[in-house]
């Protein structure tokens, strides 16, 4: 699957890999939520995810889980969230993380680097205006800050780490 995400994205890389040999500036991404595509409708939809989220559990598939933390308050609102997360035992969480190594380790470059692509592409269609409004009620910004600031720019910067990632490798 790896490769297969790397073959879809490549055109994405190399326009990046440019990008950072020029040392100019270039996102993929609009930096306003208005330009995104079908914003309105997108927006809305994230929305919903977010407030879907309230007053739950986070459930995550991970090991060692053994209770569940969380107090967070919207600075928005000023009401609870009720959004509780997993906590785990770290040993089993760095266990599970050295089994893992062993796999990525033998992955190709292009493999590991189509698979982060293919996150990062999902985290802007499918997930970027839930995750907008989560740092708005977690962190205090803007919604339109938290859409530039800790949404595309971070997404930029997540394909930046990459390009370079992938410089070192090949």
């Amino acid at each position: 699957a790896g490769m297969d995400y790397f073959a879809r994205h490549q055109p994405l890389l190399e326009t990046a890999r440019a990008a950072c040999r020029r040392r100019g500036y270039w996102s993929p991404f609009p930096d306003l939520p208005s330009r995104y595509p079908a914003s309105a409708a997108a927006q809305q939809l994230g929305e919903a995810a977010f407030t879907a989220r309230l007053n739950a559990d986070f459930v995550l598939d991970q090991p060692g889980q053994g209770g569940w933390l969380g107090e967070e308050v919207s600075p928005y609102t000023q009401r609870p969230l009720g959004i509780r997360y997993p906590q785990s035992d770290l040993d089993s969480l760095f266990s599970a993380a050295r089994q893992a190594t062993e796999s990525w380790r033998d992955a190709t470059p292009q493999a590991r680097v189509g698979v982060l692509l293919e996150a990062l592409d999902q985290l802007y269609r499918s997930q970027l205006f839930e995750l907008s409004f989560a740092v708005m009620h977690t962190a205090g910004q803007s919604f339109n800050m938290a859409y530039a600031g800790s949404g595309v720019n971070a997404l930029d910067r997540g394909i930046e780490a990459l390009v370079y990632a992938y410089e070192a490798m090949v």
